[in-house]
Protein backbone atom coordinates (compact mmCIF):
# COMPACT_ATOMS: atom_id res chain seq x y z
CA UNK A 1 0.00 0.00 0.00
CA UNK A 2 1.26 3.27 -0.72
CA UNK A 3 0.62 6.76 0.07
CA UNK A 4 1.52 8.16 -2.96
CA UNK A 5 -1.76 9.86 -4.93
CA UNK A 6 -2.58 7.84 -7.79
CA UNK A 7 -1.14 8.97 -11.20
CA UNK A 8 -4.52 10.83 -13.17
CA UNK A 9 -4.84 10.29 -17.10
CA UNK A 10 -5.55 13.59 -18.73
CA UNK A 11 -8.59 13.26 -20.80
CA UNK A 12 -8.66 15.31 -24.47
CA UNK A 13 -12.33 15.33 -24.56
CA UNK A 14 -13.00 17.07 -21.67
CA UNK A 15 -15.20 19.69 -22.26
CA UNK A 16 -15.09 23.14 -20.48
CA UNK A 17 -17.99 22.49 -18.80
CA UNK A 18 -16.75 19.91 -17.09
CA UNK A 19 -13.87 21.06 -15.60
CA UNK A 20 -16.49 24.05 -14.50
CA UNK A 21 -18.53 21.82 -12.53
CA UNK A 22 -15.41 20.14 -11.06
CA UNK A 23 -14.50 23.32 -9.44
CA UNK A 24 -17.94 24.04 -8.64
CA UNK A 25 -17.72 20.77 -6.56
CA UNK A 26 -14.58 21.39 -4.94
CA UNK A 27 -15.97 24.67 -4.37
CA UNK A 28 -18.83 23.18 -2.46
CA UNK A 29 -16.49 20.99 -0.55
CA UNK A 30 -14.41 23.99 0.57
CA UNK A 31 -17.77 25.80 1.96
CA UNK A 32 -18.53 22.67 3.39
CA UNK A 33 -15.31 22.81 5.28
CA UNK A 34 -15.39 26.18 6.04
CA UNK A 35 -18.80 26.36 7.81
CA UNK A 36 -18.19 23.39 9.84
CA UNK A 37 -17.13 25.74 13.12
CA UNK A 38 -20.18 27.96 12.89
CA UNK A 39 -23.11 28.40 14.23
CA UNK A 40 -25.19 30.19 11.55
CA UNK A 41 -28.56 28.01 10.50
CA UNK A 42 -32.08 28.80 9.34
CA UNK A 43 -34.83 27.96 11.85
CA UNK A 44 -38.00 27.08 10.33
CA UNK A 45 -41.35 25.65 12.02
CA UNK A 46 -43.66 23.43 10.75
CA UNK A 47 -46.79 25.21 11.50
CA UNK A 48 -47.82 29.05 11.93
CA UNK A 49 -49.40 28.56 15.02
CA UNK A 50 -46.91 28.36 17.74
CA UNK A 51 -48.66 25.73 19.52
CA UNK A 52 -48.67 23.44 17.00
CA UNK A 53 -45.30 23.74 15.50
CA UNK A 54 -42.55 21.85 15.67
CA UNK A 55 -38.94 23.66 15.15
CA UNK A 56 -36.04 22.46 13.35
CA UNK A 57 -32.88 23.88 12.02
CA UNK A 58 -30.73 23.41 9.07
CA UNK A 59 -27.22 24.94 9.54
CA UNK A 60 -25.33 26.97 6.79
CA UNK A 61 -22.89 24.13 5.84
CA UNK A 62 -26.06 21.41 5.59
CA UNK A 63 -27.17 24.05 2.92
CA UNK A 64 -24.01 24.12 0.78
CA UNK A 65 -23.73 20.02 1.38
CA UNK A 66 -27.12 19.79 -0.36
CA UNK A 67 -25.60 21.90 -3.42
CA UNK A 68 -23.37 19.70 -3.91
CA UNK A 69 -25.05 16.36 -3.73
CA UNK A 70 -27.40 18.47 -6.18
CA UNK A 71 -24.62 19.33 -8.31
CA UNK A 72 -23.24 15.17 -8.54
CA UNK A 73 -26.74 13.49 -8.82
CA UNK A 74 -27.33 16.13 -11.62
CA UNK A 75 -23.76 15.31 -13.44
CA UNK A 76 -24.82 11.68 -12.54
CA UNK A 77 -28.35 12.00 -14.44
CA UNK A 78 -26.88 13.80 -17.73
CA UNK A 79 -23.18 12.56 -17.82
CA UNK A 80 -23.03 8.86 -18.96
CA UNK A 81 -19.70 8.79 -18.54
CA UNK A 82 -19.88 10.77 -15.38
CA UNK A 83 -22.47 8.58 -14.23
CA UNK A 84 -20.03 5.37 -15.26
CA UNK A 85 -17.55 6.29 -13.26
CA UNK A 86 -19.40 7.76 -10.00
CA UNK A 87 -21.42 4.48 -9.66
CA UNK A 88 -18.03 2.38 -10.15
CA UNK A 89 -16.11 4.31 -7.50
CA UNK A 90 -19.04 4.78 -5.22
CA UNK A 91 -19.65 1.06 -5.42
CA UNK A 92 -16.16 0.48 -4.49
CA UNK A 93 -16.48 2.00 -1.38
CA UNK A 94 -20.05 1.19 -0.16
CA UNK A 95 -19.32 -1.63 1.40
CA UNK A 96 -17.25 0.60 4.27
CA UNK A 97 -19.81 2.75 4.49
CA UNK A 98 -22.63 0.07 4.94
CA UNK A 99 -23.06 0.81 8.71
CA UNK A 100 -24.24 4.26 8.45
CA UNK A 101 -26.68 3.33 5.81
CA UNK A 102 -28.05 0.89 8.22
CA UNK A 103 -28.08 3.91 10.74
CA UNK A 104 -30.04 6.04 8.40
CA UNK A 105 -32.23 3.19 7.67
CA UNK A 106 -33.04 3.22 11.34
CA UNK A 107 -33.39 6.29 12.00
CA UNK A 108 -36.04 7.10 9.36
CA UNK A 109 -38.07 4.38 10.80
CA UNK A 110 -37.37 6.33 14.11
CA UNK A 111 -39.49 9.22 12.40
CA UNK A 112 -42.61 7.17 13.28
CA UNK A 113 -42.32 7.09 17.25
CA UNK A 114 -40.91 10.67 17.32
CA UNK A 115 -42.91 12.87 19.28
CA UNK A 116 -41.88 15.46 16.85
CA UNK A 117 -41.65 14.02 13.33
CA UNK A 118 -41.29 17.06 11.18
CA UNK A 119 -37.97 17.44 13.65
CA UNK A 120 -37.16 13.67 13.27
CA UNK A 121 -37.44 14.07 9.34
CA UNK A 122 -35.10 16.80 8.89
CA UNK A 123 -32.83 15.73 10.94
CA UNK A 124 -32.64 12.57 8.68
CA UNK A 125 -32.23 14.32 5.94
CA UNK A 126 -29.19 15.93 7.26
CA UNK A 127 -27.64 12.79 8.46
CA UNK A 128 -28.33 11.10 4.99
CA UNK A 129 -26.59 14.20 3.63
CA UNK A 130 -23.47 13.36 5.81
CA UNK A 131 -23.44 10.03 4.99
CA UNK A 132 -23.08 10.61 0.85
CA UNK A 133 -20.64 13.59 2.01
CA UNK A 134 -18.46 10.37 3.78
CA UNK A 135 -18.77 8.41 0.34
CA UNK A 136 -18.23 11.31 -2.10
CA UNK A 137 -14.69 12.25 0.00
CA UNK A 138 -13.82 8.18 -0.14
CA UNK A 139 -14.42 8.81 -3.93
CA UNK A 140 -12.34 11.23 -4.12
CA UNK A 141 -9.51 10.35 -1.92
CA UNK A 142 -9.66 7.11 -4.03
CA UNK A 143 -8.89 9.53 -7.39
CA UNK A 144 -5.46 10.43 -5.89
CA UNK A 145 -7.08 13.50 -4.23
CA UNK A 146 -6.04 12.70 -0.16
CA UNK A 147 -3.45 15.46 0.34
CA UNK A 148 -5.72 18.01 -0.93
CA UNK A 149 -8.95 16.95 1.17
CA UNK A 150 -6.94 16.67 4.29
CA UNK A 151 -5.67 20.37 3.57
CA UNK A 152 -9.31 21.87 2.47
CA UNK A 153 -10.28 21.49 6.41
CA UNK A 154 -7.40 22.71 7.63
CA UNK A 155 -6.93 25.63 5.64
CA UNK A 156 -10.59 26.44 5.97
CA UNK A 157 -10.39 26.37 9.89
CA UNK A 158 -7.40 29.25 9.56
CA UNK A 159 -9.72 32.04 9.76
CA UNK A 160 -11.67 30.49 12.49
CA UNK A 161 -8.23 30.16 14.73
CA UNK A 162 -7.24 33.83 13.43
CA UNK A 163 -11.15 35.21 15.13
CA UNK A 164 -10.21 32.32 17.96
CA UNK A 165 -7.08 34.37 18.56
CA UNK A 166 -8.77 37.53 18.27
CA UNK A 167 -11.47 37.54 20.44
CA UNK A 168 -9.16 36.05 23.19
CA UNK A 169 -6.84 39.15 22.60
CA UNK A 170 -10.14 41.44 23.22
CA UNK A 171 -11.26 39.56 26.01
CA UNK A 172 -14.72 39.61 24.67
CA UNK A 173 -16.65 39.22 21.64
CA UNK A 174 -16.30 41.17 18.45
CA UNK A 175 -19.22 42.05 17.60
CA UNK A 176 -19.65 40.28 14.10
CA UNK A 177 -23.08 40.12 15.00
CA UNK A 178 -23.93 39.75 11.08
CA UNK A 179 -21.50 36.72 10.59
CA UNK A 180 -23.09 34.89 13.53
CA UNK A 181 -20.99 36.00 16.40
CA UNK A 182 -22.74 35.08 19.83
CA UNK A 183 -21.97 38.00 22.15
CA UNK A 184 -20.62 36.82 25.83
CA UNK A 185 -22.25 36.82 28.56
CA UNK A 186 -20.44 36.79 31.78
CA UNK A 187 -23.77 35.91 33.76
CA UNK A 188 -25.00 32.99 32.20
CA UNK A 189 -23.49 29.92 33.31
CA UNK A 190 -23.97 28.31 29.72
CA UNK A 191 -22.51 30.85 27.72
CA UNK A 192 -19.10 29.86 29.38
CA UNK A 193 -18.90 32.13 32.22
CA UNK A 194 -18.90 33.63 35.04
CA UNK A 195 -15.12 32.99 34.48
CA UNK A 196 -12.14 34.41 32.10
CA UNK A 197 -13.32 34.93 28.40
CA UNK A 198 -12.62 31.67 26.16
CA UNK A 199 -12.73 32.44 22.71
CA UNK A 200 -15.56 30.79 20.74
CA UNK A 201 -15.21 32.01 17.21
CA UNK A 202 -18.71 31.78 15.48
CA UNK A 203 -19.38 28.61 16.89
CA UNK A 204 -22.62 28.44 20.14
CA UNK A 205 -19.58 27.80 22.58
CA UNK A 206 -15.55 27.26 23.04
CA UNK A 207 -16.15 23.36 23.00
CA UNK A 208 -17.51 23.69 19.74
CA UNK A 209 -14.82 25.70 18.15
CA UNK A 210 -12.12 23.92 19.83
CA UNK A 211 -13.72 20.24 18.21
CA UNK A 212 -13.69 21.78 14.72
CA UNK A 213 -9.91 23.16 15.41
CA UNK A 214 -8.76 19.54 16.62
CA UNK A 215 -10.01 18.09 13.90
CA UNK A 216 -7.90 20.49 11.65
CA UNK A 217 -4.89 20.01 13.78
CA UNK A 218 -4.97 15.95 13.31
CA UNK A 219 -5.64 16.68 8.93
CA UNK A 220 -3.07 18.69 9.31
CA UNK A 221 -0.63 16.04 10.13
CA UNK A 222 -1.76 13.68 7.65
CA UNK A 223 -1.58 16.55 5.17
CA UNK A 224 1.90 17.06 6.11
CA UNK A 225 3.10 13.28 6.03
CA UNK A 226 1.29 12.79 2.01
CA UNK A 227 3.13 16.05 1.06
CA UNK A 228 6.55 15.39 3.13
CA UNK A 229 8.71 15.05 0.10
CA UNK A 230 7.26 18.04 -1.31
CA UNK A 231 7.05 21.85 -0.47
CA UNK A 232 3.50 21.39 0.71
CA UNK A 233 4.60 19.92 4.19
CA UNK A 234 5.68 23.42 5.28
CA UNK A 235 2.32 24.98 4.36
CA UNK A 236 0.81 22.39 6.26
CA UNK A 237 2.67 22.76 9.64
CA UNK A 238 2.75 26.03 9.77
CA UNK A 239 -1.57 26.02 8.98
CA UNK A 240 -1.55 23.30 11.91
CA UNK A 241 0.31 25.29 14.26
CA UNK A 242 -1.93 28.24 13.81
CA UNK A 243 -4.67 26.38 14.64
CA UNK A 244 -3.14 24.99 17.16
CA UNK A 245 -2.72 28.18 18.54
CA UNK A 246 -6.55 28.94 18.24
CA UNK A 247 -7.63 25.69 19.91
CA UNK A 248 -5.42 27.12 23.00
CA UNK A 249 -7.76 29.88 23.62
CA UNK A 250 -10.75 28.28 23.48
CA UNK A 251 -9.16 26.20 26.98
CA UNK A 252 -11.01 23.63 25.82
CA UNK A 253 -9.38 20.67 28.41
CA UNK A 254 -10.25 17.70 26.06
CA UNK A 255 -9.74 19.18 22.78
CA UNK A 256 -6.34 20.53 23.62
CA UNK A 257 -4.93 17.31 25.18
CA UNK A 258 -6.51 15.06 22.36
CA UNK A 259 -4.53 17.41 19.54
CA UNK A 260 -1.21 17.20 21.96
CA UNK A 261 -1.49 13.87 22.38
CA UNK A 262 -2.61 12.56 18.45
CA UNK A 263 0.24 14.67 16.90
CA UNK A 264 2.85 12.87 19.76
CA UNK A 265 1.75 9.82 19.13
CA UNK A 266 1.53 10.17 15.50
CA UNK A 267 4.87 11.48 15.29
CA UNK A 268 6.02 7.89 17.39
CA UNK A 269 4.46 5.85 15.28
CA UNK A 270 5.31 6.98 12.16
CA UNK A 271 9.22 7.07 12.71
CA UNK A 272 8.84 3.35 14.50
CA UNK A 273 6.98 1.94 11.47
CA UNK A 274 8.88 3.78 8.68
CA UNK A 275 12.34 3.51 10.41
CA UNK A 276 11.77 -0.36 12.24
CA UNK A 277 8.84 -1.78 11.67
CA UNK A 278 5.95 -2.41 13.73
CA UNK A 279 5.69 -4.43 17.04
CA UNK A 280 4.11 -4.47 19.79
CA UNK A 281 7.21 -3.76 22.11
CA UNK A 282 7.24 -0.09 19.87
CA UNK A 283 4.01 0.46 20.12
CA UNK A 284 4.24 0.86 23.96
CA UNK A 285 7.59 3.13 23.41
CA UNK A 286 5.13 4.66 20.84
CA UNK A 287 2.82 5.26 23.81
CA UNK A 288 5.73 6.74 26.28
CA UNK A 289 6.81 8.92 23.66
CA UNK A 290 3.38 10.33 23.38
CA UNK A 291 2.95 10.60 26.82
CA UNK A 292 6.09 12.52 27.26
CA UNK A 293 5.29 14.46 24.05
CA UNK A 294 2.16 15.27 25.55
CA UNK A 295 3.61 15.94 28.75
CA UNK A 296 6.22 18.98 27.08
CA UNK A 297 2.62 20.42 25.24
CA UNK A 298 1.01 20.69 28.47
CA UNK A 299 4.35 22.44 29.84
CA UNK A 300 4.20 24.58 27.06
CA UNK A 301 0.65 26.06 27.38
CA UNK A 302 1.83 26.74 30.73
CA UNK A 303 4.29 29.28 29.31
CA UNK A 304 1.67 30.66 25.97
CA UNK A 305 0.33 34.21 27.93
CA UNK A 306 -2.87 33.93 25.76
CA UNK A 307 -3.40 30.55 27.23
CA UNK A 308 -2.89 30.93 30.81
CA UNK A 309 -6.58 30.11 32.28
CA UNK A 310 -6.16 26.71 30.36
CA UNK A 311 -3.12 25.69 33.22
CA UNK A 312 -6.02 26.40 35.85
CA UNK A 313 -8.33 24.70 33.96
CA UNK A 314 -5.76 21.40 33.46
CA UNK A 315 -5.39 21.34 37.27
CA UNK A 316 -8.62 19.91 37.85
CA UNK A 317 -8.48 16.93 35.31
CA UNK A 318 -6.04 15.31 37.86
CA UNK A 319 -8.63 15.40 40.10
CA UNK A 320 -10.88 12.11 40.62
CA UNK A 321 -14.29 14.15 41.04
CA UNK A 322 -13.47 15.73 37.64
CA UNK A 323 -12.52 12.44 35.76
CA UNK A 324 -16.27 11.03 37.01
CA UNK A 325 -18.07 14.30 36.61
CA UNK A 326 -17.20 14.59 33.13
CA UNK A 327 -18.57 10.81 32.38
CA UNK A 328 -21.39 11.70 34.30
CA UNK A 329 -22.63 15.32 33.77
CA UNK A 330 -26.12 15.50 32.57
CA UNK A 331 -26.51 11.29 32.17
CA UNK A 332 -29.35 11.06 34.93
CA UNK A 333 -32.21 13.55 33.01
CA UNK A 334 -30.98 11.93 29.97
CA UNK A 335 -30.97 8.30 30.56
CA UNK A 336 -34.28 8.55 32.03
CA UNK A 337 -35.44 10.20 29.07
CA UNK A 338 -33.84 6.86 27.49
CA UNK A 339 -35.35 4.98 29.77
CA UNK A 340 -39.25 5.66 28.36
CA UNK A 341 -38.18 3.87 25.31
CA UNK A 342 -34.82 1.84 25.53
CA UNK A 343 -34.93 -0.20 22.50
CA UNK A 344 -36.20 2.77 19.77
CA UNK A 345 -35.22 5.66 21.75
CA UNK A 346 -36.95 9.20 20.83
CA UNK A 347 -36.08 9.75 17.41
CA UNK A 348 -33.18 11.08 15.93
CA UNK A 349 -33.00 14.32 17.45
CA UNK A 350 -35.72 13.96 19.65
CA UNK A 351 -33.84 14.59 22.98
CA UNK A 352 -33.69 18.23 23.39
CA UNK A 353 -37.04 18.15 23.48
CA UNK A 354 -37.91 15.73 25.55
CA UNK A 355 -35.43 17.34 28.13
CA UNK A 356 -36.92 20.40 27.80
CA UNK A 357 -40.49 18.68 29.31
CA UNK A 358 -38.36 17.93 32.23
CA UNK A 359 -37.98 20.09 35.66
CA UNK A 360 -34.90 22.46 34.84
CA UNK A 361 -31.30 21.93 36.42
CA UNK A 362 -30.53 24.70 38.89
CA UNK A 363 -28.56 27.42 37.51
CA UNK A 364 -28.41 26.67 33.77
CA UNK A 365 -30.15 28.44 31.21
CA UNK A 366 -31.13 25.94 29.12
CA UNK A 367 -33.40 24.06 31.42
CA UNK A 368 -31.81 20.46 31.12
CA UNK A 369 -28.24 19.65 30.24
CA UNK A 370 -27.77 16.96 28.11
CA UNK A 371 -25.37 13.90 28.35
CA UNK A 372 -21.75 14.99 27.64
CA UNK A 373 -21.38 12.12 25.72
CA UNK A 374 -21.90 11.16 21.90
CA UNK A 375 -22.72 7.82 22.89
CA UNK A 376 -25.43 8.27 25.46
CA UNK A 377 -26.67 10.79 23.45
CA UNK A 378 -27.48 8.36 20.58
CA UNK A 379 -28.64 5.95 23.12
CA UNK A 380 -31.41 8.06 24.05
CA UNK A 381 -32.39 9.28 20.48
CA UNK A 382 -32.05 5.99 18.43
CA UNK A 383 -32.30 3.57 21.49
CA UNK A 384 -30.14 0.54 21.82
CA UNK A 385 -30.09 -0.84 18.43
CA UNK A 386 -29.06 2.80 16.81
CA UNK A 387 -26.19 2.80 19.57
CA UNK A 388 -25.21 -0.86 18.60
CA UNK A 389 -25.04 0.35 14.63
CA UNK A 390 -23.45 3.44 15.44
CA UNK A 391 -20.52 2.37 17.35
CA UNK A 392 -20.06 -0.49 14.63
CA UNK A 393 -19.84 1.79 12.01
CA UNK A 394 -17.58 3.71 13.97
CA UNK A 395 -14.96 0.27 14.32
CA UNK A 396 -15.58 -0.88 11.42
CA UNK A 397 -12.34 0.90 9.66
CA UNK A 398 -10.84 1.21 13.20
CA UNK A 399 -10.38 -3.05 13.10
CA UNK A 400 -7.08 -2.05 10.81
CA UNK A 401 -5.57 0.57 13.31
CA UNK A 402 -2.40 -1.94 14.51
CA UNK A 403 -2.44 -3.42 10.31
CA UNK A 404 -2.42 0.26 9.00
CA UNK A 405 0.63 2.02 7.80
CA UNK A 406 1.19 5.59 6.25
CA UNK A 407 -1.57 7.95 5.94
CA UNK A 408 -4.11 5.00 6.72
CA UNK A 409 -3.16 4.85 10.39
CA UNK A 410 -2.92 8.52 10.58
CA UNK A 411 -6.19 8.98 9.43
CA UNK A 412 -7.50 5.93 11.90
CA UNK A 413 -5.60 6.95 14.55
CA UNK A 414 -7.19 10.34 14.11
CA UNK A 415 -10.68 8.80 13.86
CA UNK A 416 -10.14 6.82 17.37
CA UNK A 417 -9.09 10.29 18.78
CA UNK A 418 -12.26 11.08 18.22
CA UNK A 419 -14.00 8.49 19.51
CA UNK A 420 -12.62 8.80 22.71
CA UNK A 421 -13.41 12.60 22.46
CA UNK A 422 -17.24 12.00 22.08
CA UNK A 423 -16.89 10.46 26.04
CA UNK A 424 -16.49 13.72 27.32
CA UNK A 425 -18.88 16.05 25.05
CA UNK A 426 -21.24 15.64 22.31
CA UNK A 427 -20.78 18.32 19.93
CA UNK A 428 -19.48 15.63 17.43
CA UNK A 429 -23.55 14.82 17.30
CA UNK A 430 -25.50 17.31 17.24
CA UNK A 431 -25.68 21.16 18.20
CA UNK A 432 -23.00 22.21 15.73
CA UNK A 433 -22.33 20.97 11.91
CA UNK A 434 -19.16 19.18 13.06
CA UNK A 435 -21.22 15.37 12.34
CA UNK A 436 -20.58 16.41 8.89
CA UNK A 437 -17.00 16.43 9.04
CA UNK A 438 -16.98 13.41 10.83
CA UNK A 439 -17.96 11.41 8.10
CA UNK A 440 -15.60 13.59 6.03
CA UNK A 441 -12.68 11.99 8.07
CA UNK A 442 -14.51 8.61 8.00
CA UNK A 443 -14.71 8.73 4.39
CA UNK A 444 -11.04 9.06 4.35
CA UNK A 445 -10.85 5.85 6.19
CA UNK A 446 -13.35 4.11 4.01
CA UNK A 447 -11.19 5.09 0.93
CA UNK A 448 -7.90 3.21 2.63
CA UNK A 449 -9.78 0.35 4.04
CA UNK A 450 -11.38 -0.26 0.29
CA UNK A 451 -7.63 -0.01 -1.18
CA UNK A 452 -6.10 -2.21 1.32
CA UNK A 453 -8.95 -4.74 0.72
CA UNK A 454 -8.75 -4.92 -3.33
CA UNK A 455 -5.01 -4.69 -3.07
CA UNK A 456 -4.76 -8.20 -3.86
CA UNK A 457 -6.85 -8.39 -6.96
CA UNK A 458 -5.42 -5.30 -8.65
Amino acid sequence: MTDAPRATVAMPGVRWWERALDALEWSLLAVVALLGGVLGRFVAMSASTPASAQFFRIDFAHIALAGLVLVVCGRMAFDGQYSQKMTQDATRMARQAGLWGLLVVWAALSVMWAAQEVRAAVAVVLLLLEVLLGLYIAVQAHRGHMGALCALVAIAAVPHALLGMAQYANGDALGLVALGEKPWNPADPHGFGPEPFRSHGLAAHPNGLSGYLALAVMLSAVWAYVRWRGTGRWAAVVVGGVCFAGLLTTASRTAILSAVGYVGLAAVLVTLTRYGGFSWRRLGWAALGAGLLATLGVLAVWWVPAAGFFWERMQIVTEWWYITERFTVGFPKTLAVWAERPLLGTGLDGLRPALLELPPDEGFSLGVLAAHNVYVVVLAELGALGLGLFAAALWFPLRRLWAARGAEQLILLALLTVCVMMLWDYYFWHGYPLRALVLWLSGLAWEQASRATHAPAE
